[in-house]
Parts: structure tokens; sequence; C-alpha cells
């Protein structure tokens, strides 16, 4: 079901909101750096929120200077922050061409045309529409202009709207593992996020702190300036998030799934502790419960898994590893059980790529058909848990040295804007490796 689709069966249970911001609400946020693709908080008598069934989509109203202007959002919830107040969070903010409130009453008739009418030269802050009422109002703001895109953009951010793929749930799963492993939360704000065109990276639903987001407009010119064309071709490039603990550790996070990091390194995604100086990779893979017995998890190594296994290496560093590291190998594997009903809760096993090619050819891990059972049983609780991971990663117990971190992150950022020519060295000098098996990676 389209996301247009899904969106009309959301308003009929949690309809349309109007908002409408004046005088300094209205000049503080078109003035703020989150205007006008991000969104604002309100603060607001707990009477006049009281009645809007959140998360839903709103119509926004704003009043400055010569004529309002309009834009489409996510008013995603209200809490009571004073005795007397309650604070509005609206999200996800694209701007509408819209010239005049006239033109969708125009085109509106019978009950959706007068409260449509009542909301709009009323004056009040908020105002929910019936549901009949809203959706009516949603097709004709989608038949104008490129208003369409915007709606759907804005309500594929709605928890219920829009289901994530397996892709996107792995993205969203890997990120916010490493957010906790941070000491974050899963709704804390990255202090950097950068993508490039209409992303496939999950980094696009992350919230940023607004004075350190990149547009993506300048993103796309400053990208096509230096790879001409480049930004606008590939839209799947990889995302970076930077991440930033008050306490001043830094974690950078690659999707890298689809893109040319995927194709250099044959993983999903990576993670750079730059605090501690470790670099880890992880390839998603998705469990199925086995058609002859549903209790039993397994996955089929294929064509695809091979060539990304091949590309899991790195080449030797020269120089003098200092730190410690109780498993120097970044690779590791995250096999998840796939539960399209409850995926946010799926049960999932951390492998490293030395265990898996183990377990490829053990015969206790030989599921039905050829597939490989991976579970409790058949690992014998030999597998990291995400919280072992999670322990690993932070104190820089496992992944590359520093030294081998601070030559390959440069070469990761380079790759992430789509410099072709240094996948094309990479994998040369990966290939030299292999066929003479002493081969140097000189910093």
């Amino acid at each position: 079901m389209s996301i247009r689709s899904e969106l009309d069966l959301w308003l009929e249970k949690r309809p349309l909101i109007f908002l409408r911001l004046v005088g300094d609400q209205a000049e503080s946020w078109l003035q703020s750096a989150r205007a006008p693709n991000g969104g604002f908080t309100v603060a607001r008598p707990h009477s006049e929120l009281e009645s809007l069934n959140l998360p839903t989509l709103c119509l926004v109203e704003v009043q400055l200077g010569v004529g309002p202007s309009y834009y489409i959002g996510v008013a995603q919830s209200s809490s009571a922050v004073t005795t007397f107040d309650s604070r509005l969070i609206v999200k996800y903010t694209k701007t509408l061409e819209l010239e005049s409130v006239d033109v969708v009453a125009d085109r509106l008739s019978g009950n959706p045309r007068k409260l449509f009418r009542t909301a709009t030269f009323g004056a009040q802050f908020a105002v929910p529409f019936s549901p009949k009422a809203s959706i009516a109002i949603i097709d004709v703001l989608c038949s104008l202009g490129r208003n369409l895109a915007a709606i759907e953009r804005a309500a594929s951010r709605i928890p219920g709207i829009r289901k994530k793929s397996a892709s996107e749930w792995q993205q969203f799963n890997a990120i916010t593992t490493a957010m906790i492993a941070f000491g974050l939360k899963k709704s804390d704000s990255a202090q950097w996020v950068e993508t490039y065109g209409e992303p496939d990276s999950t980094l696009a639903f992350f919230d940023t702190e607004g004075e350190a987001s990149l547009l993506e407009d300048n993103v796309i010119n400053k990208d096509a300036s230096v790879v001409p064309g480049y930004a606008l071709i590939q839209r799947d490039l990889t995302g970076l998030a930077i991440f930033r603990r008050e306490d001043g550790q830094v974690l950078k996070v690659y999707t890298a799934n689809r893109g040319p990091l995927e194709k250099m390194l044959g993983v999903d995604l990576i993670y750079v502790n730059e605090t501690m100086g470790n670099t880890l990779m992880l390839q998603y893979k998705m469990l199925e419960a086995s058609a002859g017995d549903r209790k039993v998890w397994e996955f089929r190594p294929d064509r695809q898994m091979q060539l990304e296994v091949d590309r899991m290496k790195l080449a030797e560093i020269k120089g003098v590893t200092e730190d410690y590291r109780l498993h120097r190998d970044p690779f590791f594997f995250k096999l998840v059980k796939r539960k399209t009903d409850q995926v946010e809760s799926a049960q999932s096993y951390i492998l490293s790529l030395d265990h898996l090619r183990k377990l490829l050819v053990s015969p206790r891990c030989q599921g039905p058909r050829g597939g490989v059972r991976i579970d409790y049983d058949s690992l014998g609780g030999s597998y990291l848990r995400e919280t072992h991971f999670i322990g690993l990663l932070q104190s820089g117990y496992i992944g590359t040295h520093r030294i081998e971190t601070q030559a390959l992150d440069p070469i990761l950022a380079a790759v992430a804007k789509g410099d072709r020519a240094v996948v094309l060295a990479w994998q040369r000098q990966i290939l030299q490796e292999d066929t003479s098996g002493n081969s140097t990676w000189e910093q």
C-alpha cells in the first residue's frame, strides 16, 4: 500500500490539524536554523492542545510580512511542561506550494469547506479537522504543484504509516546500537548529519541539532562541483553521522549498504570510535524461519554473500601499534531473526567473520535444504549478545588499531562522497596483497 493510501487510513483515526504561527512565534521560527525543513516546539495552554489526536499531519500557516506561508509537518507529541502549559512538538516541516488558503477552499465543498473556512479564518492556534475534511483537504493540497512529494515525505515520518524495510531497519538498529554504546538515547540528536540527494540512508530520518545540520541542496551543489553530476545520479550514496557525548567522546557512523563503501569492504555499516581509535564493520543477514520447522532459523549463503566476504579485508599498515586489541579484525556479522510483525524486537546474534566461516562448514549448523542454522543451540551459546558487543565497541577492545583507523578514516570519508578513484586504488592494493602475500599499506 502506498504512503498516500496509508495516510488516508491514518487520517480517519487521527485527523489533520491546522496550526497558526503569528507575530514573535512566526518570526522566531523563520529566523531559526530549523526553518523551514526542521520543525519547532511551542508551549500553549493545556486547553488548546488537549483535543489533538497525535501523532498526525499538520498544516502550518505562518503569518509574517507581506503574506502568509504554508508548511506541512508532523505534530508529534504534546506533554505538560508547566502547571498551565503543554509543549507541542512539530517535526519534519516541508514548504508547500500554496499562495492562499482560498485556493484550497474553492476546491472543497459541503462540510469540509465549512470546517476549513472556520479554521483558517479564525484566531485559534490549533484546530483539528474531521476525518472526512482531513482527507478532502489533503487531496486538494496533493493536486497543487509539487505538494504531493512534500506531504508523502512528511507522512513517512509518522510512526505506523511507513513500515521500515529490512534494509532500513538494519541501518536504524545499527545506528541506535552505536548511540546506546556511547551513552546516548535513541531520541538524541546527532551533532551533524550528512546525506546526498534524496538519500536511501536511514540517517536522513535522524534529528539533528539545527545549527549543525547541512542543507541537502547545498550538499548536492557542492558534490556536483567536485564530481560533476555524481550526486544526482547516485541517490543512494552513504550517509555520515557524527555523535558526540557530553564528555567529548566522538563516534562516526557510516551507512554503507548499496553504496561504494559496501562495494569496497562488503559491509553495511561502519563505526569509527574516534576516542578509542577503533573501527568496526558490520554486515547484516536476515534469518528466515525454516519452512519445515518454524522454530528453526536459517539463512542461505549465496554468491552475493561470497562476494561480500571476499571484500572483507584490510591491507597491512607499516607502523607500531601501541594500543591493545583483543580482536583486531574489524569485520562482524549481525544475524537477525526476521519478524515482520514485531521487527523492532527481533533477536540477533553477532559473530566475528572468522567465527562465521567456521559455522558455514560445521555439521551442527547445517539446516534443511542447504541452509545454515543460526540459533542458541546450534551456536552452543557462543556469540556476542548486544550488550557484549556494545561494551567491546565502547571500550576499544575490538576493532582496528588506532594507527589503522587514522589511515582508514579519510579513505572512508572520500569513498562516502563518491570518489571512485579511491575505490579502484583500494581494489588494486587488495588484489596485489592476495597475489604477493606481502603487500603493505603505506600511510
